[in-house]
């Protein structure tokens, strides 16, 4: 009826094996099917975030553009482009997007008022390359950048109020 220590021993170890390796399948499983699905988690919240992000800088730059001096309204959109920049160089989202292509004929407008025809001719000429990854093939006038910012900001000023 007594055991011997070593098959104590021999019982223990055992176990201890045991417990290792199912410790070591239950972790490869978890990170197997947890770890995709935790990262498709984080990547949508990042997206959230960062939509949210740019509605709100769209909107502050909307309204200092329309109110502001042009100073003022010259940094907000300054501060937005940055923002929107910033990500893209991170490789966090893919390029074309549409409010950066906004906050640079923005800026364009701003430069032109301002008397700064070559920063203006700058921030079209980037708006316009924004615009190209936005509609491959198209091209679009200084005319139609502008009736772009008055609807965009008509849309952004409809949807906060």
């Amino acid at each position: 009826m007594s055991r011997s220590c070593t098959e104590v021993d021999a019982t223990g170890r055992a176990l201890k094996i045991v417990l290792f390796v199912s410790s070591v399948l239950g972790l490869a499983v978890g990170l197997a099917t947890g770890v995709p699905e935790g990262r498709a988690l984080a990547v949508r919240l990042f997206s959230l975030r960062t939509l949210a992000v740019e509605r709100e800088l769209s909107a502050f730059s909307a309204v200092q553009f329309q109110h502001a001096d042009a100073e003022h309204a010259r940094q907000a959109v300054l501060s937005e482009i940055r923002a929107l920049d910033s990500p893209q160089h991170l490789a966090l989202r893919p390029p074309p997007n549409q409010a950066l292509y906004i906050a640079y004929a923005r800026l364009a407008l701003i430069e032109e008022a301002a008397g700064r025809a070559s920063a203006a001719q700058s921030a079209q000429s980037k708006a316009a390359e924004q615009w190209r990854s936005l509609h491959p093939g198209g091209e679009i006038t200084p005319e139609q950048m502008k009736q772009a910012v008055r609807d965009f900001d008509n849309s952004i000023g409809q949807a906060r109020f």
